[in-house]
């Protein structure tokens, strides 16, 4: 297992208490929709990279996430606080849930 492969499969742990192998497909070990913002965000701040959310649907294993974030990608870029994307998805999130307790 490389370094970047145990960083992804400690913060899945650390958001879900899941332990997924690591060519196990997130969605099928337990990994929800509802978790990708905070996946995203601990995965983006501990490696500096910026990437998509949608990374995880095009790169659905560990491996695969981790090959993508080794890939051309890699050079480590400055991160904003708080990207824009990330903001509106809990925004929306927070909308949709409020909507299925009312």
């Amino acid at each position: 297992m490389t370094e970047l492969e145990e960083l992804i499969g400690d913060v899945i742990s650390a958001v879900g208490g899941l332990s997924p192998p690591v060519d196990a497909v997130f969605f099928e070990s337990g990994v929800t929709s509802v978790m990708l913002p905070a996946l995203h965000e601990k995965i983006r701040r501990r490696t500096g990279r910026d990437f998509p959310l949608t990374a995880f649907f095009a790169h659905p294993t560990i491996r695969s996430l981790a090959a993508y974030l080794d890939g051309p990608l890699a050079a480590p870029e400055p991160l904003n606080d708080r990207p824009q994307g990330l903001a509106a998805a809990r925004r929306n999130l927070r909308a949709q849930l409020m909507q299925r307790k009312g």
